[in-house]
């Protein structure tokens, strides 16, 4: 597991106290035959959007896509009912929020806002 991931990839270390779904109760895991990064993207924010909406909480992961289109990951294809053929896009985990940071602060020199004044 580690010595495919790396040693310290910060969605695995300290897995077994912390796992990369951060012990949600639900995880959406995105898989395709294509290589279809963007949709997954976009599905992904859907998934997110919809649970804010619900008032839970998300985390988007994609660095489990290592383990996940390795070899070593068709047995959780298998698990899952996921035809080998298909990779591993992105997952998203979805559960009540056990922390509200505040919103970090903008960096308002990092874009430029134009408005169309007619």
């Amino acid at each position: 597991f580690k010595n495919l991931v790396g040693w310290d990839t910060p969605a695995y270390t300290n897995w077994d106290k912390n796992p990369f779904y951060q012990n949600a109760p639900t995880v959406f895991f995105l898989y395709s035959e294509f290589d279809s990064h963007t949709d997954a993207g976009i599905m992904a924010e859907n998934i997110a959007l919809g649970a804010k909406g619900l008032g839970l909480g998300s985390v988007i992961i994609a660095s489990i896509g290592t383990l996940l289109n390795d070899e070593k990951g068709n047995k959780w294809k298998a698990k899952l009912g996921i035809p080998e053929n298909f990779k591993f896009l992105i997952a998203v985990a979805v559960g009540y929020g056990d922390e509200n940071p505040a919103p970090k602060p903008r960096k308002t020199e990092q874009y430029k806002v134009v408005r169309d004044e007619d």
